[in-house]
């Protein structure tokens, strides 16, 4: 059975109906039983490269037709009832076309001058093969057909006729010689030939960016869409005194928070920005240019602790601090609060993970006039504990657009959201798709931040591993024999090497994301690791789970 390119027409050409001759053709051709050698092309363009004593600089045939055997012949299609007058001027149903002898004839004259030129490259020697043109009037009949002059033979066209035995004109346009070239005997076009044309004229073709020049153009885009966002929000609910912004990863909720804790920073006297992970705390600390203000800006626990020991006057050793200590402690500022400074400006993100109880001491270290802003997800599958309720709170606010993860990324992220995301809108910039690795060595983890490294072109800094938690000192102690590896905080030379939950609020230009089974990798982690990526995601999995994930991975949303 013979190929054709494409293999389905655009509804917009099918719709067309200054095309219906060739959509006729192509149905024709494309139903046909040609040979198993034959590849049949729709609508050709080509640039005239090579002849200068052809004046069109570019055309387009409208089929072309190779056969490894036979050669390659090239096909006109004029619709409409078709005549010609005594001045050689062409006409279809009354109206003005161009002579299309010396349209297929230039066609073919550009064209394998271009092959030539390619072929010549291959070092196989000289060849003659057999070129042809022919032309096909789909609406008008071979009855009427009378002389045609010294201009072409009447072999070189087909009608309507002739297409109601599809195979048979084809196959008699595909033997035919010219008078003149009747006694000549043709080299076979073969395989090498046609894989030549088929580069020509159906070649794959990809102008996708490199993954590190997608980063720098993303980056911009993502910085616009926040920004946007955070100037919209901000002045918005301006005059708001107590906010609750919640949002789906990727909506760039810790950037508003962070925007908004920076604006307003200056205008109190004693401002705190809360989150719950230490990287976020530090990578925040580090966006604020001021050295004076960084420290206004702490985890939950330093917050609690630096109350309890400074304010407070207890001794307490920071260091021996463990999560057993937390409830002691927020109850003792609870029942101290009478006594504890008072905070103006309290800006609070990641909501989700802050217990019941820390709500309580939140309200407890602030006035009536206080200014209290929360940041938080509105993914109900990750929340632990029943949101609370804070008194006098103005207003609640939703983000349903995920504008700091790629379409791709966040599109899997959803899969794992309340409803699979069927309210949120993805709004972010495209980038390359999700990839998904089975592993049994971490040899292909290190092959792939190779590939990243010195195809791709990314910096090891925009770089990051994220595991299970069982994971987590295999893989470092496997990359740090290769790379430059930092674990505390995002450095600009290292890659980062993190565990899932650790990298909470976060977010890395390329994430590997690294999980050794479906049974002990909850789908809060997948929710929290998806979403960390920006531009790239590979997600690796042992083998024994990888079609599992892939089944949960591919699965269509419902927002489609």
């Amino acid at each position: 059975m013979s190929k054709i390119f494409p293999d389905e027409l655009d509804p917009s050409i099918r719709s067309d109906p200054r095309r219906n001759g060739e959509v006729f053709v192509y149905n024709c051709l494309k139903d046909a039983n040609l040979f198993s050698t034959t590849n049949i092309y729709y609508s050709v363009d080509w640039l005239n490269k090579k002849n200068a004593q052809n004046p069109s600089w570019d055309g387009e045939c409208d089929f072309i037709i190779t056969d490894s055997d036979l050669g390659v012949i090239f096909i006109e299609v004029k619709a409409g009832f078709i005549s010609k007058d005594s001045n050689n001027s062409w006409f279809s149903n009354g109206k003005p076309i161009k002579n299309p002898i010396t349209q297929v004839k230039n066609s073919k004259y550009a064209i394998i001058n271009e092959f030539k030129e390619r072929w010549k490259k291959t070092g196989k020697g000289e060849r003659n093969f057999s070129y042809g043109h022919f032309i096909i009037f789909p609406n008008s009949s071979r009855d009427s057909i009378s002389d045609l002059g010294i201009m072409a033979s009447s072999e070189i066209f087909a009608f309507s006729e002739d297409l109601k035995w599809t195979e048979k004109t084809i196959s008699r346009f595909l033997d035919y010689k010219p008078q003149g070239e009747s006694h000549l005997v043709f080299d076979r076009l073969g395989e090498d030939g046609q894989k030549i044309f088929h580069e020509m004229f159906a070649s794959e073709i990809d102008f996708t960016p490199k993954v590190g020049k997608m980063i720098e153009q993303n980056r911009f885009i993502i910085e616009n869409l926040t920004a946007n966002q955070n100037e919209l929000i901000t002045k918005s609910f301006a005059d708001w005194p107590r906010l609750w912004v919640e949002g789906p990863a990727g909506s760039g909720k810790t950037s508003l928070a962070i925007h908004k804790f920076l604006k307003e920073l200056n205008n109190f006297e004693n401002p705190i920005f809360i989150c719950r992970g230490k990287k976020l705390s530090k990578a925040l600390c580090k966006s604020i240019d001021d050295l004076s203000l960084q420290k206004n800006v702490c985890t939950f626990d330093s917050w609690i602790l630096r109350i309890f020991s400074q304010e407070l006057k207890q001794n307490f050793k920071s260091d021996t601090f463990e999560a057993k200590h937390r409830e002691e402690i927020v109850n003792f500022i609870f029942d101290s609060s009478s006594i504890v400074n008072k905070f103006d400006l309290i800006v609070v993100d990641e909501s989700q993970d802050f217990e019941e109880s820390w709500w309580s001491l939140i309200e407890s270290v602030a006035t009536e006039n206080s200014v209290i802003w929360i940041f938080g997800d509105s993914n109900q599958n990750i929340w632990s504990v029943v949101k609370p309720e804070i008194s006098n709170l103005s207003q609640s606010f939703k983000l349903n657009d995920v504008i700091r993860n790629s379409k791709q990324i966040s599109e899997k992220t959803m899969l794992f959201y309340d409803r699979k995301g069927k309210d949120i809108s993805l709004k972010g910039p495209y980038a390359t798709n999700v990839e998904i690795f089975p592993f049994d060595t971490l040899d292909l983890i290190v092959k792939e931040i190779e590939k990243l490294k010195n195809i791709e072109s990314v910096k090891l800094s925009d770089v990051t591993i994220l595991t299970s938690i069982n994971l987590f000192q295999l893989v470092k102690e496997k990359l740090k024999k290769k790379y430059p590896v930092s674990t505390d905080e995002l450095t600009d030379s290292t890659i980062h090497i993190s565990t899932i939950l650790n990298f909470k609020g976060l977010e890395s230009a390329c994430v590997l994301l690294v999980i050794d089974d479906l049974v002990s990798t909850e789908e809060q982690e997948l929710y929290i690791g998806l979403s960390r990526a920006i531009n790239s995601l590979k997600v690796f999995i042992k083998k024994d789970n990888y079609e599992s994930l892939l089944t949960i991975l591919n699965e269509v949303s419902e927002r489609e």
